[in-house]
């Protein structure tokens, strides 16, 4: 399989491939994979290998620099299969952009001093409206809406 500029070969498993526009993030559920960039430096390019095994996780940017593996919570990264998204202790700025990959519209932070408030918790993909009121109950953020399309955040309270 090929995503962006990488290459993933299944080594008998279950796995993870979430492509956004500027990287890659391989998680393997059970077996291994094995990952290969071919990283450009100019004049010269190399060829990065990493097998991963269960529990782990990598991710590559678009010039096929890969992260270091790390380890992962298998019921979080697997939860979209069930219509789950799971947040632990996540800045509302990643929040969102995985909220946005639901939603026909976007929401979008207007003030930067929100971003990375840590989130935690269990929502249906299916009800993202409800990530919203927890969010205006939670944390001093207001939702409003400018369009069917457009939702932004803002901060409420003392400055």
């Amino acid at each position: 399989m090929t995503a962006g500029c990488g290459t993933i070969r299944v080594l008998g498993t279950h796995f993870n491939v979430y492509k956004r526009q500027e990287r890659v993030m391989v998680s393997v559920i059970e077996g291994s994979v094995q990952v290969s960039t071919k990283v450009n430096y100019g004049f010269t390019s190399e060829i990065q290998n990493r097998v991963l095994t269960k529990s782990q996780q990598l991710s590559y940017m678009q010039g096929g620099k890969m992260s270091p593996v790390e380890a992962i919570n298998i019921k979080q990264v697997t939860a979209w299969r069930e219509g789950k998204l799971i947040f632990d202790e996540m800045p509302l700025a990643r929040v969102i952009r995985e909220v946005n990959r639901y939603r026909t519209g976007q929401i979008r932070i207007a003030d930067s001093r929100l971003k990375d408030l840590k989130v935690s918790g269990i929502f249906r993909s299916n009800d993202l409206d409800s990530i919203l009121r927890a969010l205006e109950q939670i944390f001093p953020v207001k939702a409003r809406r400018i369009s069917d399309r457009l939702i932004i955040l803002e901060h409420v309270g003392g400055s």
